[in-house]
């Protein structure tokens, strides 16, 4: 296992980032599912590279240019996502973070946790069929709903039967509406600049469950 790095085209070398991955408890329990932590430039579409994760949580980045943001690759059978990056306590998981040429930059953690699940029905009212709507959930924090990786905004379609489930959600509080398909791009852009009035507010915690049934509107 290992975090592989891919230098930038500049003359110094760059940045280097270092710290640990810990899990849901807080300790390096679980440290032997985060096997590569790979940095995500900004201003690119994928990793320029990773670094290996040791038993004990610790990784080096090396040779990074810009902003990034840090993931790690998680297999799917260990139930476990990155639930926040934080540089010596301040939240960096949208942000990103910076290092100029030679800097190191230590103190990075990333967090790992249970995702948050939300399920549920859409109540049809006269005019509407479930299959003709669309949920939306979006975070009502501004700086998430910004997230290049689009985490904190999801859409669900619900089945025949009006019963919709999302996975793999973050914790935290998120607003959550039933739409008309056809109107679904617009509502997104209103959840993108922020929460609507009309949307109903949901605490989701990481490793749980919610459950909550939604209105159907007919536009």
């Amino acid at each position: 296992d290992q975090v592989l790095t891919v230098p930038g085209h500049a003359t110094a070398p760059g940045a280097t980032f270092k710290w640990r991955v810990v899990g849901p408890s807080g300790d390096s329990s679980a440290m032997a599912a985060a096997r590569r932590v790979p940095p995500l430039p900004l201003q690119e579409s994928g990793p320029v590279g990773s670094a290996a994760v040791g038993l004990d949580g610790r990784f080096e980045l090396h040779n990074l240019f810009g902003r990034n943001l840090l993931l790690c690759d998680l297999p799917a059978s260990e139930g476990l996502q990155v639930e926040k990056v934080e540089a010596h306590s301040r939240d960096i998981s949208v942000r990103g973070v910076e290092g100029r040429p030679g800097e190191t930059i230590e103190g990075i953690v990333i967090r790992l946790g249970r995702p948050a699940t939300l399920s549920g029905s859409i109540a049809g009212e006269a005019g509407t069929h479930p299959r003709d709507q669309a949920v939306l959930v979006f975070s009502e924090d501004a700086e998430a709903r910004s997230d290049p990786l689009g985490r904190f905004i999801r859409v669900a379609f619900p089945s025949t039967d009006g019963s919709f489930r999302l996975y793999g959600l973050p914790g935290g509080h998120f607003s959550v509406e039933a739409s008309d398909f056809r109107t679904l791009r617009e509502r997104a852009l209103h959840a993108a600049l922020g929460a609507r009035p009309s949307a109903d507010r949901v605490e989701l915690t990481s490793g749980r469950e919610t459950t909550l049934t939604l209105a159907a509107r007919s536009r």
